[in-house]
Parts: structure tokens; C-alpha cells; sequence
């Protein structure tokens, strides 16, 4: 079974048994106990261990895994969805160049944002300020916004 190093961490459950006199490691997970590790070897030829358990509760460790695998799909939209899709529908349009534009959605009343207006005119005052002592930087400031 080929498993995601995303879902690695998951399937660990506490219980881990390592072998005195090797780099062998049996690791307790939700599917049982996994071993890993090296051993050294003095023989010259290759050798190669499988093991396979038949274990009762397959369709158990089966159920387990698609559990853990599942990828939750709320299929209910909330009403902020509902409240979004609602506002995309009643204020978007088309503009010359045939691109889409939105109001942009409040969560809250503006009044929330409290003397922040202010602040905001004064940055705004300041990079006119800056922007026009470079006429380039203005002309690409301009550009980017008006998409041209």
C-alpha cells in the first residue's frame, strides 16, 4: 500500500518496538503494527522477506483507511456563499472592454471601519506626491490600473 506523506502522521498511533543489535523498528499505526529499518548482512547474495497477514478485520482496516482518506464535500451552502453568490448576481456587469466588474462586497457595515477615511486620503494624498516626482512611475502606476 503506497500512502501520501500528508496523511503519514495520521495513521501513527503511540507503541513503537525496536530490535536490540539492528535499525529495525515495528511501529504501532491504525493498521496494525509496520516495521522499518536496516539490517546488516555478511551474506554476499541478495535476500528478500515478504509477509502478508490475512487478518479477520480487513474490512475494518479497509473502512479505516477510507475514513482517513475521505475528503469532506459540504454539499450545503452556507448563507455567506448564498450572501456572496446573491451579490455577485445583482451587481455585477460588463464594462466597455467587455470585462466583469463587482461592487465590492461588505461583510459589515462600513461604519465599522470608524475615522479610518482620514488616514486613508492622507496615503493617498502622499503617493500622488511621490508619484509625480517620476513621471514614468506614474505613467505605470496608471497603466496597471486602468489596464491598458
Amino acid at each position: 500500500m503506497l500512502l501520501g506523506a500528508e496523511v503519514f502522521y495520521e495513521l501513527m498511533l503511540p507503541g513503537q518496538i525496536k530490535m536490540e543489535g539492528s535499525n529495525v523498528i515495528f511501529q504501532n499505526t491504525v493498521f496494525g503494527f509496520i516495521v522499518s529499518g536496516s539490517t546488516s548482512s555478511d551474506a554476499k547474495g541478495k535476500e528478500h522477506c515478504g509477509f502478508i497477514q490475512a487478518a479477520d478485520n480487513l474490512g475494518l482496516s479497509i473502512k479505516k483507511f477510507w475514513e482517513i482518506e475521505n475528503v469532506e464535500i459540504d454539499s450545503v451552502k452556507t448563507s455567506e456563499l448564498d450572501i456572496c453568490e446573491d451579490h455577485f448576481k445583482n451587481t455585477h456587469s460588463r464594462d466597455d472592454q467587455r470585462r466583469y466588474t463587482v461592487e465590492m462586497p461588505l461583510k459589515e457595515d462600513p461604519s465599522c471601519l470608524g475615522e479610518s477615511r482620514q488616514t486613508a486620503i492622507q496615503r493617498l494624498n502622499s503617493l500622488w506626491k511621490r508619484l509625480s516626482g517620476d513621471k514614468e512611475y506614474l505613467s505605470l502606476y496608471d497603466k496597471f490600473f486602468t489596464g491598458i
